[in-house]
């Protein structure tokens, strides 16, 4: 029998792999020109996209007072 499914998520792509593994099912290649890959994205794409409204020296503050709370004894 042969089903054709559309994943909607990287965690279904890879669950679908494990089955293929235990021989439960098999992958087919796809005759479409959609690949099966989710895209790969390099964390330095995200520099400069998150706005959180903070100068550098508040952003700098905030991670100093974050380390001081952690390093303090309960």
């Amino acid at each position: 029998m042969t089903v054709t499914v559309e994943i909607r998520h990287e965690k279904a792509m890879r669950l679908l792999q494990d089955l293929a593994d235990l021989h439960l099912i098999e992958l087919l290649p796809s005759d479409s020109s959609v690949t099966s890959e989710f895209p790969k994205r390099k964390l330095s794409s995200f520099i400069g996209k998150i706005n959180t409204g903070k100068t550098l020296e508040q952003l700098d503050q905030q991670l100093n007072d974050l380390r001081d709370d952690w390093n303090r004894t309960i």
